[in-house]
């Protein structure tokens, strides 16, 4: 779990800059570029955390091969 608030942690940053490169009207391009970081940060995080719930809580190990692999279709559709 460490490692997640760390990434998060990373991406209320990445906001916080980008608040900040809006006040200051940065050029669009350099704007987005950060924009889609963040995003690309906190879709990480989204991935992390469901992991780790479906490990730890649902017992996505415990399934069956087919249970296993569609979930994990899922998780990597919900992540994209």
């Amino acid at each position: 779990m460490a490692g997640l608030l760390r990434r998060l942690n990373n991406v209320r940053g990445q906001v916080e800059g980008v608040a900040r490169m809006v006040e200051r009207k940065e050029d669009c391009l350099s704007v987005l570029t950060q924009f889609k970081a963040a995003r690309a940060g906190l879709d990480r995080s989204l991935a992390i955390f469901l992991e780790s719930h479906l490990k730890q809580c649902i017992g996505i190990d415990d399934l069956p091969r087919a249970k296993k692999a569609e979930v994990e279709g899922i998780l990597s559709e919900l992540t994209k």
